[in-house]
């Protein structure tokens, strides 16, 4: 919706074109995504963007999610928490847990300077060693222990190595 220069759009395919491809790696794409976002946002308001991400997953809602609603339901009234650890902007993985009922969530952090971004990427759980990262934060006391890893990309893995059970969406060999 404007928030950023259309062709910031084609360059991140231009990324997405050579992931596809197998020229880069998912955790090389992340860390490509994530300087790229963060470089077209320099100077935006964070108040926007956490409003234009509410707006996108009010549209987006019923299309992506579709099944994943009943089984996030599902979760939640047994108790389970549902932690969300993506490369996808914490503004709009943000929007997405206060619209579904998940725990925690990890999205690409982007810095900030008095609520305008600067261009800088704090954390970027995209790739497989933050997400490892999180995942030992996230068991290090105990009280908590992983029973489904779900992903897309060998970025994942971290996920996969800490669950019983794994699901991989979409068909990359692992």
């Amino acid at each position: 919706r404007g928030i950023v220069d259309p062709d910031v759009t084609t360059v991140l395919q231009e990324q997405f074109d050579l992931y596809n491809r197998k020229m880069m790696t998912h955790d090389d794409l992340a860390l490509a995504a994530g300087r790229i976002y963060a470089k077209a946002l320099i100077g935006k308001n964070y108040l926007t963007l956490r409003a234009e991400a509410a707006l996108f997953i009010k549209k987006d809602f019923g299309s992506l999610l579709g099944p994943s609603l009943s089984l996030l339901s599902a979760l939640a009234d047994r108790h389970v928490e549902a932690i969300v650890i993506s490369g996808a902007p914490s503004e709009v993985v943000q929007a997405y847990r206060e619209s579904l009922r998940l725990g925690s969530v990890y999205g690409l952090e982007l810095a900030t300077n008095a609520g305008t971004y600067t261009g800088n990427v704090i954390n970027n759980p995209g790739v497989a060693a933050e997400k490892r990262k999180i995942v030992s934060r996230i068991l290090s006391d105990g009280s908590a222990r992983v029973v489904l890893g779900m992903g897309n990309s060998h970025s994942d893995m971290p996920l996969f190595e800490a669950a019983p059970l794994s699901v991989l969406v979409g068909d990359i060999p692992l």
